[in-house]
């Protein structure tokens, strides 16, 4: 035990070597259960915009369609953080198989995306019409995502710099066995 640099004490008080191995399965036991914890914002954001998400999935929706924007409805929300806001959401009206279909954007934004007229590309299953999805809508879920991902990439961001800052301390003093005595 000569030369032991690291020590912890024990619930009796006496100290006891620590290992080098033992720092490093620590810091990894910590590094995940906050990155898991980091991770709940991500799910929440999947969960609030699941219908979003389904509006904006492409499966099956093989066939471009060209609708018109007839109106963006306008609405009130109020919200703790930000206060009272508008909100304008696109209505779009679309012809498919002789059948014409109108269809609100499950997508909001604070000022119109589209002016009334407005021609958009529409991609829709063919075996449910009413099924569609903008594709400039998934820019806006995007956003959410990646605003979402900021905390983990900090986490993961501090867990690299700890990491290189055990490793030079540890790379300093010498560890058990590692100090050349």
């Amino acid at each position: 035990m000569q030369g032991q640099n690291y020590t912890a004490y024990a619930a009796s008080g006496n100290r006891k070597p620590v290992s080098r191995k033992g720092i490093f399965i620590a810091f990894f036991v910590i590094f995940f259960i906050i990155l898991a914890v980091s991770f709940i914002p991500f799910l929440l954001t999947y969960f609030v915009f699941s219908t979003e998400m389904a509006q904006a999935n492409p499966k099956g929706c093989t066939e471009p369609v060209y609708a018109v924007v007839i109106r963006n409805i306008q609405r009130e929300t109020e919200d703790e953080d930000t206060g009272r806001q508008t909100e304008y959401v696109p209505v779009f009206q679309y012809k498919y198989n002789g059948n014409t279909y109108e269809a609100e954007s499950a997508f909001a934004d604070n000022s119109p995306r589209f002016k009334e007229g407005e021609e958009v590309k529409l991609m829709l299953d063919p075996a449910d019409p009413e099924h569609f999805y903008d594709p400039g809508s998934r820019r806006i879920l995007l956003g959410a995502y990646l605003l979402t991902l900021t905390f983990p990439a900090g986490v993961l961001f501090g867990a690299v710099v700890v990491g290189v800052m055990l490793r030079i301390i540890l790379g300093k003093k010498g560890i058990a066995g590692q100090d050349g005595q």
